[in-house]
């Protein structure tokens, strides 16, 4: 029977992916700016994988960036990327996903939505509520770019990675040992 490993794969980029993106934001804290790209690094598994391997990686990179974030409560990261996971998953059909455009497309998208959610749900907590929302928009404008820029080589590099390993991308095939 074969398994398949290739969120494994997935989660390891986004890992290092990740790893870049608190990097980025660590350069960026003189300057009262930070980087938003958790929807970059869960696209690739809605559009390329089934559903609960797809799944399994948005849930295990919401875990994880639930662990790293103490403002909000264990688990609230991961009932979000569950929900939009499942939901641009239903539409998958009718994105073309082997296309690098729509996947870019998608990624704004996913990051978007994300970065709202969480604008949002920290809100009530402001002192300065307008300030707030203006250092939001500005945040959500240079992530929504960067996310762009960066969206290209971070598909490559996981497509990269899932032909290295011998994993193939289509899900009708049959998976490789």
């Amino acid at each position: 029977m074969n398994k398949d490993y290739r969120w494994t794969v997935l989660f390891l980029c986004s890992l290092v992916g990740w790893f870049f993106w608190q990097e980025i934001n660590h350069f960026l804290s003189p300057v009262h700016l930070s980087l938003y790209l958790g929807g970059l690094l869960i696209t690739f598994g809605i559009l390329r994988l089934p559903l609960y391997s797809g799944l399994i990686h948005s849930v295990l990179i919401a875990t994880w960036l639930d662990a790293a974030s103490p403002t909000y409560p264990f688990g609230t990261g991961i009932l979000a990327f569950a929900l939009l996971h499942l939901g641009i998953y239903t539409l998958r059909r009718k994105i073309s996903h082997d296309t690098s455009a729509w996947m870019i497309l998608t990624a704004l998208l996913v990051n978007f939505l994300l970065f709202l959610f969480w604008t949002v749900y920290h809100y009530p907590r402001q002192i300065d509520p307008s300030g707030y929302l203006w250092r939001s928009l500005v945040d959500l404008v240079i992530s929504q770019i960067a996310t762009t820029i960066v969206a290209v080589w971070f598909f490559s590099l996981q497509n990269a990675l899932l032909n290295l390993c011998h994993m193939p991308l289509d899900e009708e095939s049959p998976l490789s040992p």
